[in-house]
């Protein structure tokens, strides 16, 4: 299995739509209002069977939804359990610096 998390930007007032929509779709195990994030008004959580079901579920599933006018998808090693991590996730990626290297560690 392939978990993914997905950032989506929603034209305001078609949030509850486009949340609506989404909860159709059996691999969103998971999903998240952002409040305090400019860029995305929702985090998703998507489990994959393999990588290839990635470009069909964002392409016809997600990007085509009535409302939804950006996308950004993240993968990887990407685990976040609490509202407080995801948080401090987003600060991090506002500020430039969610992405961490092993010189920026030091």
């Amino acid at each position: 299995m392939t978990m993914v998390l997905v950032l989506i930007r929603i034209i305001p007032g078609h949030e509850s739509i486009v949340y609506d929509e989404l909860a159709k779709i059996p691999q969103i195990i998971e999903h998240y209002p952002l409040f305090n994030n400019k860029k995305y008004n929702i985090i998703i959580k998507i489990e994959l069977k393999n990588n290839e079901d990635l470009e069909d579920i964002i392409t016809n599933k997600i990007k085509c939804l009535q409302g939804v006018v950006n996308i950004k998808t993240l993968t990887g090693p990407i685990v976040m359990n609490t509202q407080e991590e995801l948080n401090k996730a987003f600060a991090e990626l506002n500020a430039g610096t969610f992405i961490k290297t092993a010189k920026s560690k030091k």
